[in-house]
């Protein structure tokens, strides 16, 4: 992760860091240059899971494989509302989710696919739009 004893760390780091861990675990980290456990860190959030290095490209297909499932014009609007919402007071944001919610229904033909697919317990067939 780097250490201050080497200068300021670079390729975002420490304010990603910090915004993951929290700023007093991320300076306790950073100013001391303790190496972090894998365990420690899917604790602390910097990863979200571990896996045995010969698992890895199945694990990783796996969830490219999810992802690549999705329903992409939703996936897009909620990224861009987590973006739009970060930092802002609750109300905003859940106001702003509100909005995107309606948005969701009323432009994303997946949203109804999905929703079809829940009312007829069967897997969604989504199209991307």
């Amino acid at each position: 992760i780097g250490s201050c004893l080497a200068g300021v760390g670079h390729v975002g780091n420490v304010v990603l860091m910090s915004r993951l861990t929290g700023p007093a675990r991320a300076t306790e980290i950073y100013l001391t240059g303790r190496m972090v456990s894998g365990d420690e860190a899917v604790r602390l959030g910097l990863f979200d899971r571990l896996c045995e290095p010969e698992d890895f490209d199945r694990e990783l297909a796996d969830l490219a494989g999810r992802f690549a499932a999705l329903p992409t014009a939703s996936v897009g609007l909620f990224k861009e509302l987590r973006e739009r919402s970060w930092g802002q007071p609750a109300e905003y944001g859940l106001r702003l989710q509100d909005t995107y919610h309606l948005k969701t229904h009323a432009t994303v033909a997946d949203a109804r696919e999905g929703m079809a697919a829940f009312t007829e317990k069967r897997p969604p067939r989504f199209t991307g739009a």
